[in-house]
């Protein structure tokens, strides 16, 4: 349970022994009341009470969204305005909401003992690169460019957190051949881009409290959060820099492909960006309900009372998505001090369920909007990056083109990049932003919060809008009637 959630029932809790006490003093015995006999901890008892009360308002989330989707549209014009209100409202749960910084063109990362160029594959080369995505933050990676010929697409291949760009290259050990779906993009025509993402190691969090141990992905969402950020928001940040850089240097095609993490951020970047004209989301997409028993860097505050991933869907059309149902990241987390959370891999029914939610999701008027559903393996518990799935993506980006047959692992013309000084770099970064952010918090509050004192009256009618935004995007509310004293 998130410490939202238990703020929200203590503060509930507390209104409802304040009426209490009320009735208490105005008559001294309670018609419709009798002793409390409970045995046992009553503060169990309160702690099951609220488990049960939020596994309920889960199970209901599905319906409620309805009242945000209409499909009532008559134009694809209409349909845009429809939409714009629950991409703001998307942008706003994920905390991407700072302008990017402008570049013309990624940076190479070279020293006088490196080169930029890193390796070599056919028809394409692989270059350690560097781009600014906000103020004092970069992202970092690998750009597999094309020689020899003019790039047929754009894409950004995002691997898992715990999927090293060299890794999904096929530059260094760690992910099959088969699954090396930024390589095969590259084989097949594409300039393709590998962000780095921070990882899950566990980590301590000082020499003073070396018994509490969180990982990377946890100890970044922590602070970040409280700043109206997510560390997937910033992530996101990095990739649609890239589509910065893309949308302004040609009129190419622009993909987005990922597994895992990846898989999750390429969804919910896609939703947000119109320029985005292809989606490929491997071992990640399904119901998300149970989104609190993940990693905590998986919580968003509010996120389940408008989306899952068949409305994340819904807001890639009348773009392309390619879902491959295929095994997904395996992550326990259970260290002492860290959040617990577990990733799984959702069954296949699991995952046809919430893909048939996103095609009943899209109204007739988006009728170029394509979903398409790859099933990899037995169940959906095959390799990611398929070529069947693979395929329909590039066919999608550029109509004709096919799948090129699978070479070798590109060679190693230098050193690799130093990806444990990179993945420093990047968490040192992200954690100075959101330091930053709470430096100059003091002035946003002041600026936003300027109540009428001109009476008591003008005051009260001053804060009612900081009241509302209090209670519904920091609290939280439940609109639910007390029940009846007992």
């Amino acid at each position: 349970m998130t410490s939202r959630c238990i703020q929200l029932l203590e503060a509930t809790l507390l209104v409802a022994l304040v009426c209490l006490a009320h009735t208490v003093s105005a008559k001294a015995n309670l018609p419709g009341t009798k002793p409390l006999t409970v045995e046992g901890d009553l503060a169990e008892h309160m702690l099951d009470g609220a488990h049960r009360f939020l596994d309920r308002k889960l199970v209901k989330t599905g319906n409620s969204r309805s009242a945000y989707w209409k499909n009532s549209a008559s134009s694809p014009a209409d349909l845009k305005k429809s939409l714009s209100g629950n991409q703001a409202e998307l942008a706003r749960v994920l905390g991407v909401v700072e302008e990017r910084v402008a570049f013309a063109a990624p940076n190479m990362v070279t020293t006088t003992t490196r080169p930029a160029k890193v390796g070599s594959g056919k028809g394409y080369e692989v270059l350690a690169i560097r781009w600014p995505v906000l103020d004092g933050m970069f992202g970092e990676g690998l750009l597999l460019r094309p020689t020899g010929r003019d790039p047929v697409a754009e894409v950004v291949a995002i691997p898992d957190a715990d999927q090293s760009p060299e890794s999904l290259v096929g530059l260094a050990a760690g992910t099959a051949l088969e699954s090396q779906f930024a390589r095969r993009l590259a084989e097949s025509g594409c300039r393709v881009v590998v962000p780095a993402l921070i990882d899950r190691t566990i980590r301590a969090q000082s020499e003073r409290r070396k018994r509490v141990k969180v990982s990377n992905r946890e100890f970044l969402h922590r602070s970040a959060f409280l700043m109206g950020r997510t560390l997937q928001g910033y992530e996101m940040q990095k990739v649609l820099a890239l589509v910065d850089w893309f949308a302004k240097e040609n009129d190419l095609p622009i993909g987005l492909v990922g597994w895992g993490e990846g898989g999750m951020l390429a969804l919910q970047t896609a939703a947000l960006d119109p320029r985005i004209d292809a989606t490929c989301v491997s071992g990640f997409f399904g119901p998300r309900e149970n989104m609190w028993r993940e990693p905590l860097e998986r919580n968003l505050f509010g996120f389940l009372n408008r989306f899952g991933d068949a409305e994340l869907a819904r807001l890639t059309s009348p773009r392309a998505l390619v879902v491959e149902v295929a095994k997904g990241p395996e992550v326990v987390i259970d260290s002492p001090g860290a959040a617990p959370g577990r990733l799984t891999t959702p069954s296949l029914e699991e995952v046809r369920r919430e893909f048939s939610r996103a095609k009943a999701l899209t109204p007739k008027v988006d009728r170029k909007s394509k979903l398409e559903l790859f099933v990899s393996g037995k169940d959906g518990q095959g390799a990611p990056g398929g070529s069947k799935a693979l395929g329909a993506f590039l066919e999608i980006l550029t109509p004709g083109k096919v799948l090129a047959k699978s070479g070798k692992v590109p060679k190693a013309v230098a050193p690799l990049p130093d990806s444990s000084a990179r993945h420093l770099r990047a968490f040192r970064e992200i954690d100075s932003h959101v330091q930053r952010l709470l430096d100059e918090s003091h002035r946003i509050r002041s600026a936003n919060f300027q109540p009428d004192l001109s009476s008591l009256d003008a005051f009260a009618k001053s804060a009612i809008p900081h009241r509302k935004r209090f209670e519904e995007e920091v609290i939280g509310r439940f609109e639910d009637d007390f029940l009846p004293l007992n």
